[in-house]
């Protein structure tokens, strides 16, 4: 470091002169030299330890404001645009119905559905539709992807989806969904609006008819087994004393006889015989 300043100058920051004096004549200077604490050749002072705590406190207050906002925000009831009579209507329905926007953010849950999650109609606004456990029927349905996924991403789905939707209130519920699309007046995607119909104990129902059906037709395979082994036994040779013969081997003969003889006639022919 070059030492700039003379002897009757004062001392500055970065450099400091002590004067010493004997008998009150100035007989020496002690010079004190410092780095300097801002770098001049560089825009941003990083060797400064506070004014980095002032940009850090700066960033992370902006960060943490944008955070706080972007969620108020989302926790606002974005329904109260809806009439209290819309709502109460839609209250009413016997289907479970969302309406989410574009984001995939849910902006109104009727009762229904929000009691088969188990909270209330106001809780489930804010909720990001996907935090849910969705699957799609794959036995049912032509895609693996959930139906509003599909109408949000720009196309068409045609009738109804099985969608099963898993909770912590019960297992499981098969839903048959529809879904229509909400858009602005430029034709711009806003939302879409979710139906859904619980057919979980129609499905449960027809499971146990299968399963009745199962049993029936394995009790049918059954009695036709049994059936069988009781015919096999049954053929039996039949001979008549002492029509058939006076002695035990002419009668041997004529069992032997009716045994080999087809059903029907040896049936006839015992019936007239007895």
């Amino acid at each position: 470091m070059t030492w700039k300043l003379r002897s009757d100058e004062k001392s500055t920051l970065t450099q400091v002169q002590v004067p010493i004096f004997s008998d009150q004549s100035r007989w020496g200077t002690v010079e004190i030299g410092f780095s300097d604490l801002v770098d001049e050749s560089k825009w941003l002072p990083v060797k400064s330890s506070f004014l980095l705590v002032i940009l850090f406190v700066a960033l992370s207050g902006f960060v943490a404001y944008l955070v706080f906002l972007k969620r108020t925000m989302r926790e606002l009831n974005p329904d109260a645009v809806i009439p209290e009579r819309v709502r109460s209507a839609l209250d009413t329905l016997a289907e479970g119905l969302l309406i989410i926007g574009q984001d995939g953010y849910i902006v109104f849950s009727n009762a229904v559905f929000a009691h088969k999650m188990g909270v209330s109609p106001a809780e489930m606004v804010g909720k990001d539709i996907a935090d849910f456990d969705w699957q799609v029927d794959v036995e049912t349905g032509d895609s693996s992807e959930l139906p509003w996924n599909i109408v949000l991403g720009g196309h068409p789905v045609s009738g109804s989806t099985a969608v099963v939707l898993k909770t912590d209130l019960v297992e499981k519920y098969k839903l048959s969904v529809n879904v229509s699309l909400i858009a602005a007046s430029a034709g711009k995607v806003r939302g879409v609006m979710i139906t859904f119909d619980d057919i979980t104990k129609i499905e449960q129902r027809n499971e146990e008819l299968r399963r009745t059906l199962g049993k029936l037709e394995q009790s049918k395979r059954e009695i036709l087994r049994q059936n069988q082994e009781f015919y096999l036994s049954a053929d039996i040779g039949v001979s008549v004393f002492p029509s058939d013969g006076e002695d035990t081997e002419k009668l041997l003969q004529k069992a032997s006889v009716a045994l080999r003889a087809p059903h029907p006639a040896a049936r006839s022919q015992i019936d007239e015989e007895l």
